[in-house]
């Protein structure tokens, strides 16, 4: 496995895939790897599965990679050697409103883009891919939901839609992982209060995609970190 420790900014690495338009949300019987890194430098995990109601498995602790209070980032966990042949590298970060992107090659971190005005965004996660573009999933300090598709051309400029006006702003951080061909699960963490909620989220399309609630995960959520940990499954959430 190897570990890549990213620069002051939420970083996270993707695969190339052409997503189809549109779907339900299809949660049964999916699962996530949910990971954290705990106040003591610890890394571990616990599998979500959406049954209903959904289960969470253990924590499952596995290495201390960090000295007490190191880690203020999500890390980045490649544990695939058989990437696939259109397999990229691309790195985002959100640093002051703007957000950032580099590829790593042997010049190092080279950037290749970056655009400003998202200073109310309190937390991302990776929700889809494209031959041509990323998008996120994002909320702001506010508690609206938004999707952020940035195209992959040197000028970022991005297309950003509402997808829910309120209600979201209490979480941390935002988990997302595909389930079935272009839904997603999606996870939200309120480190303030402990809690996770689990959803059902369709194929990304503004104010009409279905969202739905499928309840509160046992267990307490409490970690500095929360991450995706994935054997590089594609994301076809828009």
């Amino acid at each position: 496995m190897k570990l890549l420790r990213a620069l002051p900014a939420l970083a996270l690495p993707f695969t190339l895939l052409t997503s189809p338009a549109n779907a339900a949300p299809t949660a049964t019987a999916c699962t996530m790897d949910l990971g954290s890194i705990t106040s003591q430098g610890v890394v571990q995990y616990r599998t979500v599965t959406a049954t209903q109601p959904a289960t969470v498995s253990s924590v499952q602790r596995q290495v201390t990679v960090f000295s007490p209070g190191q880690a203020r980032l999500s890390t980045i966990w490649n544990w695939s050697s058989n990437l696939p042949s259109l397999a990229r590298n691309q790195f985002y970060g959100l640093s002051n409103g703007t957000v950032h992107r580099w590829v790593i090659n042997s010049f190092g971190w080279t950037p290749t883009g970056q655009t400003g005005g998202f200073s109310a965004v309190k937390t991302w996660a990776l929700l889809g891919q494209s031959t041509t573009y990323d998008t996120f999933l994002a909320t702001t300090r506010g508690g609206a939901l938004y999707t952020i598709r940035l195209p992959l051309t040197k000028v970022m400029t991005p297309v950003v839609k509402q997808v829910r006006s309120g209600t979201w702003g209490a979480f941390d951080y935002l988990v997302a992982q595909r389930c079935g061909q272009v839904s997603t699960l999606l996870i939200g963490v309120d480190k303030d209060a402990g809690t996770a909620y689990l959803y059902a989220m369709s194929h990304a399309n503004g104010p009409s995609t279905v969202i739905q609630s499928l309840g509160k995960l046992p267990g307490t959520y409490t970690d500095p970190i929360y991450f995706l940990r994935t054997h590089g499954t594609d994301l076809r959430g828009d």
